[in-house]
């Protein structure tokens, strides 16, 4: 189990979210991050969105990740991903879980990246 705690960057939230402040609260990505979560065989995370972290939202998100730069972060699809590299914030990044992103269609494709960021997370963070 992973006992740090991890921060997922999603892109921006859904209007489907139940709280927008939460990335995917309330959304189908939502059940299919937390299959991800579980495993990756992580404790305990945080989900923000990207465009909070450029200013044009929240900037309270954006002062608690750079606050917070040796937690792992996981960045869920190229956008947030993007929006991290902007900010040179290191990071992992797994597909984004949208129903829409056809990649997820193929479940040895998953597996495999879900092994990459458990690696990762192991290598970069003292994973046990």
């Amino acid at each position: 189990m992973f006992n740090k705690p991890i921060i997922f960057v999603g892109d921006r939230p859904s209007k489907r979210n139940t709280d927008p402040k939460i990335a995917f609260a309330g959304t189908a990505s939502e059940k299919r991050l937390f299959d991800w979560i579980i495993e990756l065989d992580i404790f305990t995370y945080q989900a923000v969105n990207a465009y909070q972290l450029n200013g044009r939202a929240d900037i309270d998100s954006w002062i608690h990740l750079r606050k917070h730069m040796l937690t792992p972060i996981v960045a869920l699809g190229n956008n947030a991903a993007k929006a991290l590299d902007l900010l040179k914030i290191p990071h992992f990044k797994l597909p984004h879980p949208s129903g829409r992103n056809r990649k997820l269609n193929d479940k040895n494709y998953i597996a495999e990246e879900l092994k990459k960021c458990k690696e990762w997370l192991r290598e970069n963070h003292r994973m046990a």
